[in-house]
């Protein structure tokens, strides 16, 4: 009844009984359907959206004005947009409440702007750590996301950038581009390795799992080997790999989990056909 434009449509179990000869009691259960009116797509409205484009919101409902009103479809597409990550509230409602056309409004909360982390930590070889992490949301008004990350120990220095546009291209993809960098001193050597990378989150809703897959290419370079049996003291490669990982996350809670379970693999397969100098499987 949903789909044929019955929202208002309702269901009521009636048991029945009645005394057998043998003493018995048989229950006949008796569905009583009420479809209520046809009602039809009216005006889908956006509400609350300061600083995120109406046509990045609009994309994802994926119902048009005067179609039959199915709320399977609302339903999903706010489920969508709290995906988005720009929210911190999405609330539908339907407008007038009762009347043969209804309008979909879709009222948002939108979230926070930025964001900005302190590390500080302390470990046996890289001693003191300390850092930031400043994050911005829904840049440009499209629900994007940067994140940069600056990290400086007494032995190293680390810096990450990402940047990641969900619903990529409006589909239920997420895409994310990634530049890296690090220079570490370990015991016998310098090591400093810098490169880029680029991914895409693929939710498989029918398996309950988390598909991603990637490209990563990067230069690596070992200098003042110590341990080096060879006149020459730097070696250097460059390394291309596709990263492919899989979640199922069932945990209630991903900070503070009280049951639940996460079951992850992660492959990560370098060959000199994409471009590097290397051939690995981790």
């Amino acid at each position: 009844y949903y789909s044929k434009g019955h929202p208002d449509v309702q269901a009521g179990l009636t048991p029945q009984t009645a005394v057998q000869p043998d003493g018995t009691v048989s229950v006949t259960v008796v569905a009583t359907v009420s479809p209520g009116p046809l009602v039809h797509v009216g005006e889908v409205r956006f509400t609350g959206n300061r600083y995120t484009h109406e046509s990045i919101l609009r994309r994802l409902v994926e119902s048009s004005p005067g179609d039959l009103l199915n709320p399977i479809k609302f339903d999903n597409a706010e489920a969508r947009i709290s995906r988005l990550g720009a929210f911190s509230a999405v609330n539908l409602q339907y407008q007038p409440p009762a009347a043969a056309t209804r309008d979909p409004v879709y009222a948002v909360t939108e979230g926070r702007r930025q964001e900005v982390s302190l590390f500080a930590g302390y470990g046996s070889y890289e001693q003191l750590r300390g850092g930031l992490e400043w994050e911005h949301y829904n840049l440009f008004g499209l629900a994007h996301t940067s994140s940069l990350k600056l990290i400086e120990s007494m032995k190293s220095s680390e810096g990450d950038y990402t940047y990641t546009v969900p619903e990529l291209f409006g589909t239920t993809l997420d895409g994310s581009a990634r530049a890296f960098g690090l220079h570490r001193q370990e015991p016998s050597f310098l090591h400093d390795e810098y490169g880029a990378n680029v991914s895409l989150l693929w939710p498989l809703h029918q398996v309950g799992v988390n598909l991603t897959t990637g490209y990563t290419f990067k230069h690596a370079r070992d200098t003042n080997n110590e341990l080096a049996t060879e006149p020459t003291d730097q070696v250097q490669a460059d390394i291309a790999s596709i990263d492919i990982g899989v979640v199922r996350e069932r945990r209630d809670n991903p900070l503070r989990p009280r049951k639940g379970y996460k079951l992850f693999v992660q492959a990560e397969l370098a060959n000199r056909a994409l471009g590097g100098q290397v051939v690995y499987q981790q």
